[in-house]
């Protein structure tokens, strides 16, 4: 049974589909799930990107405010963080309010330069 599901996961990550994947818990009290996208890195600047994704980490929760942290062009922080909300690395609650997402958490430890 886990080669099958091995192998349908191999096939939406080729034909770079999404869905959402449930695995039981081996003790079988509790399912696991998440998306087949959170485990691609996407289209990331680590340069940039990472800097706006600790920006919200330290609780800047707007454009405005990750753009006043980090120093960058209000108009490149939007696009930015338009990009990395699509990739499931933060959420945007409505307009306004931006929060990490566990992918976003993990990319900042892995990428991060301080």
């Amino acid at each position: 049974m886990r080669v099958i599901s091995l192998e349908i996961l191999t096939a939406f990550l080729l034909l770079g589909l999404d869905a959402e994947i449930e695995v039981e818990l081996e003790n079988q009290e509790g399912i696991a799930t998440w998306r087949i996208r959170d485990m691609l890195r996407g289209e990331v600047d680590t340069s940039t990107d990472v800097k706006i994704l600790e920006a919200v980490e330290k609780g800047a929760d707007t454009i405005s405010d990750v753009a006043r942290a980090t120093k960058y062009p209000v108009a490149t922080v939007w696009r930015k963080v338009n990009r990395l909300a699509d990739e499931g690395y933060l959420t945007k609650d409505g307009d306004k309010s931006l929060q990490l997402t566990t992918k976003g958490k993990i990319f900042i430890k892995l990428y991060s330069y301080e």
